[in-house]
């Protein structure tokens, strides 16, 4: 859920979403990120504004998909994002 709007994604991206949210809502930050979901026509993608502020919701759905097209590309988009805000963790890696 996004501002009254429901999409469908994977649980995948939904976890990955999350955690850049709340990477951001800790630093006081917003970003804009695209993630695949399913739309009426098949695959599409969905912008949303995500961290400080900004109230995002996942749950189930009622028929759970296993993949989405592009998941795999966003969660990788999403991992690099935390990856530049969150920068290198203190053992060098």
């Amino acid at each position: 859920m996004y501002a009254g709007q429901a999409v469908t994604s994977s649980d995948r991206v939904a976890i990955e979403l999350l955690a850049y949210a709340k990477s951001l809502a800790d630093r006081g930050a917003v970003d804009v990120v695209s993630i695949p979901i399913v739309g009426d026509g098949g695959a599409d993608s969905f912008d949303l504004l995500v961290g400080a502020g900004i109230a995002i919701g996942v749950g189930p759905v009622a028929d759970p998909l296993t993949e989405v097209v592009g998941a795999d590309l966003a969660i990788d988009d999403l991992r690099e994002r935390q990856a530049r805000l969150v920068g290198p963790r203190r053992d060098g890696s």
